[in-house]
């Protein structure tokens, strides 16, 4: 191995970014190098990274004045106004990293070898790093079909306006703002030392081949899948721990692979029509399922509803679970899950085919309609049309019924099932590729 090394990793403040950023230092520190995770000041005093019980692992506060991950207020507006607050802070701070003066626990470390920046924090963060001198590696916490449209982004581009950021569901038609983000973005990423995509080449086949006929542009610089990077269980939190051991103690006494886990991440949003309809239909399954179920949004339901839902939290028995928030590795990887239904964020959907999970794709806005497609076109999975977070179309308790037994197939035996099949032997391939992912850092 090379000798040891510092890397500073900057992550959009978004817990869909900052997770498998998280990971990643994880797994550069495991192999010898030291690790710091650049987190805006206000999101590590919330905790945001407090699950991470790592040693090895500084995170440094940038003084962003971002108060709210993105998750928690999510506009395109707001996306590019974060972006400018952390590109600033980091530009003026950089020099702090490089000793790591504020960084939360006060060690000393050597030097900055080398920045890990997240796409998404736009150009500027890896302009500053250029003209210091300090090498970038590119992290792209997304999909590989999305990174292909990144790269081939012209001026000539189609695009629509931002405010159809909810309502597009072309992943490759992006929103006007994203396309001169891109534009901007390719420039510096021609000067990076690589870029690194979360994903792997089992699950998208054709990324290389795209690549090269797509991106020639980008034939000179090393463009390379190293997924699928994900957090592993959380430890250390007492408030995660106790609601892990509810769930999982609920998961313990149901058959093997008899329930469907339903979550449309920490952004999406149903409409109360839509809400009912996938109750209803869970419910009519007749089969146990837990819901990662926000609190805003289980208001949204009928009283009855509500009645039942609590009623069934008081049981030892409970047909089913609807919690605020739920521990989804763990809930993944129980062998009680027999079918994921998720909004297709790509770290769910890395996730659950990582697990062994066939997934009912029911993507929201942005990058899910691509992450969908990946799932479907993998065979672990099938996509609903035609769906997004505006609300315009309502999926029937029918509709959803329907695609869950096409998944499901609850009276075939598991070794008759395609979807199943297909996505058990994903999960090995994901094992696979995360051994190779973590000899590519040996050698840096």
């Amino acid at each position: 191995m090379a000798l040891p090394k510092h890397f500073v990793l900057l992550p959009l403040p978004a817990i869909g970014h900052i997770t498998p950023l998280l990971e990643l230092a994880r797994v550069i520190t495991s192999v010898g190098h030291h690790a710091t995770l650049a987190v805006s000041a206000n999101l590590l005093d919330q905790g945001v990274c407090s699950h991470c019980t790592d040693p090895h692992i500084q995170f440094f506060a940038l003084n962003d004045t971002i108060d709210k991950a993105l998750d928690q207020n999510i506009s395109i507006a707001g996306v590019f106004n974060m972006m400018h607050l952390l590109q600033a802070a980091f530009v003026k701070q950089l020099d702090q990293l490089s000793t790591c003066h504020g960084c939360a626990d006060k060690k000393p470390v050597v030097s900055i070898d080398a920045v890990v920046i997240d796409v998404a924090t736009g150009h500027v963060t890896f302009a500053e790093c250029r003209k210091r001198g300090i090498p970038v590696y590119a992290f792209g916490p997304l999909s590989g079909s999305l990174t292909i449209e990144i790269l081939r982004t012209s001026p000539d581009s189609p695009a629509v306006p931002d405010d159809e950021f909810f309502k597009n569901p072309d992943p490759k038609c992006m929103i006007q703002s994203w396309k001169t983000h891109n534009l901007l973005l390719q420039e510096e990423l021609l000067l990076s030392r690589c870029f690194l995509v979360n994903s792997f080449s089992a699950l998208e086949r054709g990324f290389y081949g795209d690549l090269g006929l797509h991106c020639s542009r980008f034939s000179g610089i090393d463009v390379r899948l190293i997924g699928p990077v994900m957090l592993p269980t959380s430890e250390g939190d007492l408030k995660v721990t106790e609601q892990t051991d509810k769930v999982v103690s609920w998961l313990d006494k149901q058959k093997e692979r008899s329930l469907v886990y339903v979550s449309f991440g920490s952004i999406g949003a149903l409409s109360k029509g839509q809400l009912s309809e996938v109750y209803a239909a869970l419910v009519k399954s007749e089969q146990p399922f837990i819901w990662s179920l926000r609190q805003p949004q289980q208001e949204l339901l009928p009283e009855e509803e509500r009645a039942r839902i609590k009623a069934e939290a008081s049981k030892s028995d409970a047909q089913f679970l609807v919690v605020a928030w739920a521990p989804q590795k763990d809930i993944l990887k129980h062998e009680a899950v027999r079918v994921f239904i998720s909004h297709c964020g790509w770290n769910s959907t890395l996730e659950g085919l990582s697990c062994g999970v066939p997934i009912m794709a029911w993507p929201m806005f942005g990058d899910q309609h691509g992450n969908a497609d990946v799932v479907e076109k993998s065979g672990c999975g099938v996509k609903l049309r035609n769906v997004a977070m505006d609300g315009n179309r309502i999926v029937e308790e029918d509709e959803i019924l329907r695609t869950l037994e096409q998944l499901a197939q609850w009276s075939k035996p598991l070794s008759e099932n395609v979807y199943f099949k297909r996505a058990q032997e994903m999960a090995k391939e994901a094992k696979k590729a995360a051994v190779t992912s973590k000899d590519f850092w040996k050698s840096e």
